[in-house]
Order: C-alpha cells, then sequence, then structure tokens
C-alpha cells in the first residue's frame, strides 16, 4: 500500500498533534480519574488502607466510607436537567424573517434528534459533576490549609 509523500506528511502531523494533545492533558486526566473514583465512593488512600490493615494483632480496622458528595452531586444534576439549555434563532434585523428563523430552529431541533443529542448532553453532565464538586472539595481545602498556615505565621511572628 504506497502513500503519498503529503499522506505520510498528514499522518506524521497527526501523530505529532496528538502527542502534544495527550501530553498536555496527562495531568488533567490524572486528576479527573482520581476524582471519578472519589464520587463513586472509593475515598481511602491505597497506603492508608494497608496502614489500617496492618494494625493490631492481626485484627483489620474498617476503612469506613459516608459518601456525601452524592447529595450534591444529584441536586447540581437535577437543576441541570431541569434547567436544559436550547438554541434560539432569532432574527437579526429589519430584513430578518421570523419564519426563517423558525425554519432555522426546527432544523436545529432534528438535528439533535437525529444524532441523539439528549444522550450526549446526559453523559457529559454525569461525567461533569464529580469533577465539579471535587473543585469546590478541593478549593475549600485549600482555602483551609491557606487560613491554618497564615494563621501559624502570624502567631510565630508575634
Amino acid at each position: 500500500m504506497a502513500t503519498s509523500k503529503a499522506e505520510k506528511d498528514l499522518i506524521a502531523t497527526a501523530r505529532e498533534r496528538y502527542r502534544l494533545a495527550e501530553e498536555a492533558e496527562r495531568e488533567i486526566r490524572r486528576e479527573a480519574k482520581i476524582d471519578l473514583e472519589f464520587a463513586a465512593g472509593n475515598q481511602w488512600d491505597d497506603a492508608d488502607k494497608a496502614q489500617r490493615n496492618a494494625m493490631g494483632m492481626g485484627t483489620k480496622r474498617p476503612c469506613l466510607t459516608f459518601n456525601k458528595l452524592t447529595g450534591p452531586c444529584m441536586q447540581v444534576a437535577n437543576q441541570a436537567r431541569m434547567n436544559k439549555p436550547d438554541l434560539e434563532a432569532l432574527p437579526v434585523d429589519s430584513t430578518g424573517d421570523p419564519d426563517t428563523a423558525n425554519v432555522i430552529e426546527g432544523m436545529i431541533r432534528h438535528v439533535e434528534y437525529a444524532s441523539k443529542a439528549d444522550q450526549v448532553y446526559e453523559t457529559s453532565l454525569d461525567q461533569s459533576r464529580p469533577k465539579a464538586v471535587s473543585d469546590i472539595s478541593r478549593l475549600s481545602r485549600t482555602t483551609a490549609a491557606t487560613r491554618r498556615s497564615t494563621r501559624n505565621c502570624a502567631s510565630s511572628a508575634s
């Protein structure tokens, strides 16, 4: 299967761009995987679990998980489901025709229906919830740590 030089260059460019994108998103994807596992209830570190299992006289200490993320996640999801975004075509100026805008709106709805866009919207919503809640949690932990560190610095300076 002979390929031309232009095709080889195109494939090489595509591979290089893929490599660059993969490298740029590696950390984000790793964090997202951790966030999804945390939201699913896997909230104990492997090292902490191993330490708790090794403690005591042959008895294992339980690693209990009280997943308090489910409620807020479901609240965000249900709010988003109740307030689905919808595209609306409007005539722009005095020469715009409202009937044409209605036809364009109908075409947009048909494309969404034919492509099963509602499933894509649901999937993206389900994937974004744990990440958003985890970002809020991470932000609050960072803020609390910053407050503690500022408090410690202020008390040691006086």
